[in-house]
C-alpha cells in the first residue's frame, strides 16, 4: 500500500531534497542540517513549508548566504 500524500510528508521530502541537493554539491551532512534549520527559523511559516515555493525561495537563500560565505 502507498503512502498518503499528507502535507507533513510533502514538507519532509522538499525538506530532505533541499538537504541532499547540498550534499550533493559537497556540503557536509552537518552543515546541510544547519543551513536546512537556518532556513526555516529564518522563514518560519509552517504552513508554507509543504510548498515547493517555500523549499525554492529557501534554496535561493541558502545560496546567497553562502555566497555571502555566512555561516549557518
Amino acid at each position: 500500500m502507498a503512502r498518503r500524500s499528507t502535507p507533513q510528508n510533502i514538507a519532509a521530502a522538499h525538506r530532505a531534497g533541499t538537504r541532499a541537493r547540498l550534499t550533493g554539491e559537497g556540503v557536509s551532512p552537518e552543515r546541510a542540517d544547519a543551513w536546512v534549520s537556518a532556513w526555516e527559523a529564518h522563514e518560519p511559516r509552517e504552513a508554507a513549508r509543504q510548498d515547493g515555493v517555500y523549499w525554492t525561495a529557501g534554496w535561493d537563500w541558502i545560496a546567497a548566504q553562502r555566497q555571502l560565505r555566512r555561516d549557518p
